[in-house]
Parts: C-alpha cells; structure tokens; sequence
C-alpha cells in the first residue's frame, strides 16, 4: 500500500471492551515514520511539554464517505498510553464506538488489521493546558471533563513525574506540581476510567494534596478530588 505523508502504518493487536459503548484499541508499530511526541534539542533538551493527539484514517471507501473524495474520514483521538510509549512502538486508545460513526463503526466492524496514524501533534501546552502561549502557571486545575473527555487525565497526570513517566527531564516550571480537581460527566452505561480515577484520589491523599496551599518544591500526586456525574443511559442503548 502507498505511503500517506505524515502518516506511519500500525497494526491492530487486540481490543478490550471497557463498557456496553466503548473500548480499548491496542495498536503497534516498528515503522520509522512514526515520529514523537516529546520533541528534543540538541543533547535531548526538551523544547516544550505538552499534551498531544494523533490522527487515524478510516478506510471506509469514496462509496461510504460522505465528508469527501477520498476513501477515508479523519478523526483525531488521544490516547491513554505514554508518550514514551508511543517511542517504543506501543499506542492505546479508548474509543467509544457509534453506530452511525463513519470512523468508529469502520473500525469495529472492519477490525483492519491495519491502520494509518498521524504523527503525534499538540492538543495544549503544560503546565497552563492552553493551546498557545506559555506566560499562563496555574495555582491549582480544575477539569471539566465528559464521556471519552477524560482520556484528557493520564496525559495529563504524566507531566507531575516526566521523567519517570514520560522518559524526558523537563524543567519543574514545565512539570504540573499543582492541586488537579476533576468534574466527570458520564453516561451510567459508559462509565470510563473509574478504577484509574479512583488510583490517582489515593495517590494524592498519599501524597497530602488536600491542601490548598502548596509548598514551591511539594511533590504533588494523582488528583485531589473528583465529582462524577452520571446519566441515565439512551434511549435504545445508542
């Protein structure tokens, strides 16, 4: 198959369902073209942290796509695994699958045993999560976040421990040492990220982040608090 430009071929490894609409998408890589999420200088200095994103072609045929001519949709997902793992070869993605999806009900249905990725792009800058500008430190973060929104939060959570975590050596006033609050909004049949979000409220008791003040060289963990919100499921189960 040609190649697409910006894009690196994937393979399919498993999927595993997480809830009645969605599910974890395994994916890896030996191609070259895959790129980075951690962009490095010289010596391997990072020249900004981020939170990032990647792009996957949806083969579905000029026939069955209704937003051009070409014979795949983009759709952009964020995924679950480290950055240092996408260097490694490896990718997970939480997907929810709608049944009038052209992209998902493609991939669940088709079950390719290939796919095109993106090379990784900026979704916002750490630590003031915007999409442009660095003057912005925030004292304290308050997410609000719902359904697959909160693929946001491990990403996220990396920039407290990079090194460890993300395999790069940022400077502390790029890592994200502040009180994280949560809002999770979610369908009660699609309730995603629970055990991890449950982890991550103990790592911060752990760590004595309840406080609102925190020292300047505080090690600060997982999340302070989370409030989840539950819907009633669809209608019809969609």
């Amino acid at each position: 198959q040609d190649r697409v430009q910006g894009y690196a071929r994937w393979s399919l490894r498993a999927v595993t369902p997480v809830s009645k609409h969605s599910a974890v998408y395994h994916f890896t890589s030996d191609d070259g073209e895959r790129g980075t999420p951690i962009r490095k200088g010289r010596g391997g200095r990072t020249v900004w942290s981020k939170t990032w994103h990647t792009t996957l072609l949806a083969e579905v045929g000029e026939a069955a796509n209704n937003e051009g001519p070409l014979p795949w949709v983009e759709r952009d997902y964020t995924p679950v695994s480290s950055a240092k793992e996408w260097e490694q070869g490896r990718c997970e993605m939480l997907i929810k699958v709608y049944a009038d999806g052209a992209a998902t009900s493609w991939l669940h249905s088709a079950s390719p045993q290939r796919v095109w990725l993106s090379r990784p792009e900026r979704t916002l800058r750490v630590p003031g999560l915007v999409s442009e500008g660095r003057a912005f430190r925030p004292s304290s973060v308050l997410l609000l976040l719902a359904g697959t929104g909160a693929v946001a939060l491990p990403q996220i959570l990396a920039h407290r421990a990079p090194t460890a975590q993300l395999g790069i050596s940022s400077p502390r006033r790029d890592q994200l040492h502040v009180p994280v609050d949560v809002v999770l909004s979610c369908r009660e049949d699609d309730a995603l990220l629970l055990p991890q979000l449950a982890g991550w409220c103990r790592e911060s008791e752990e760590g004595g982040a309840g406080n609102e003040r925190v020292a300047v060289n505080a090690v600060v963990r997982g999340v302070r608090s989370c409030t989840l919100l539950l819907t009633p499921a669809a209608a019809g189960g969609a």
